[in-house]
């Protein structure tokens, strides 16, 4: 949540045809409020910020940039349910697909790169479903603290084409961005019981980015 920080800190890679694993490149704006630009519903919390500004602060100072993107195309946006076929997870996530979580929970990471971890999880809940009236989507996965605000990616590996054949895409797809690890929801537990989180998360669906960066002016956007 950035809405009520004084100032906030990046890291970025260094690099030019890809990223040079070292030391991070740092930026930090002291205005914050100004640079990231909040959901218009503020209940939803996703926020964007420009990379322009970031980008020629590192080419004044002389320092290569890197930092990978994933085109809009592949944002997964489109949330519908479809009548029911053999052909559903065509091409298409589903409820109890696998998906990849980017992220530092409990901080952890490599510390010299500050590399990330990649951790596997199964589409808990219809991807057409706003879970409880929200627009989430669950998963399910050894969720903890510090995944909060990573990608969460669809990723086409390979799929069965024949007995023998497989096709392989190498499409990722932006599903949304993981939010929250839900808490234990035992009602009828006795207050000293040792109840476990269920390793269950909420994560917003990418059309919330989208929704942001299509209520900024186009001036705003420009070198987004």
């Amino acid at each position: 949540m950035v809405k009520d920080a004084t100032a906030v800190t990046m890291h970025f890679y260094s690099g030019k045809q890809g990223p040079d694993l070292g030391p991070p490149l740092s930026f930090e704006t002291r205005q914050p409020q100004g640079f990231w630009h909040c959901h218009p519903d503020c209940g939803i919390d996703v926020a964007v910020a420009p990379l322009g500004p970031i980008q020629d602060f590192f080419e004044t100072d002389g320092q290569a940039f890197y930092l990978p993107t994933i085109p809009f195309k592949y944002f997964f946006s489109e949330w519908v349910q479809f009548p029911p076929s053999p052909f559903d997870g065509f091409r298409r996530p589903r409820a109890l697909e696998e998906v990849l979580i980017v992220g530092y929970p409990n901080d952890y990471r490599d510390r010299p790169t500050s590399l990330p971890l990649l951790r596997r999880g199964v589409i808990a809940t219809p991807l057409w479903l706003d879970h409880e009236g929200r627009p989430v989507f669950l998963v399910d996965t050894a969720a903890s603290h510090g995944t909060s605000g990573g990608p969460v990616l669809y990723v086409e590996e390979k799929q069965q084409a024949g007995n023998t054949m497989y096709g392989d895409t190498g499409r990722v797809a932006l599903l949304g961005v993981f939010s929250e690890t839900l808490p234990p929801k035992a009602t009828t537990a006795q207050p000293d019981s040792d109840v476990r989180p269920p390793n269950v998360g909420a994560a917003y669906k990418a059309k919330c980015i989208l929704d942001v960066i299509a209520s900024l002016e186009p001036t705003k956007t420009a070198r987004s």
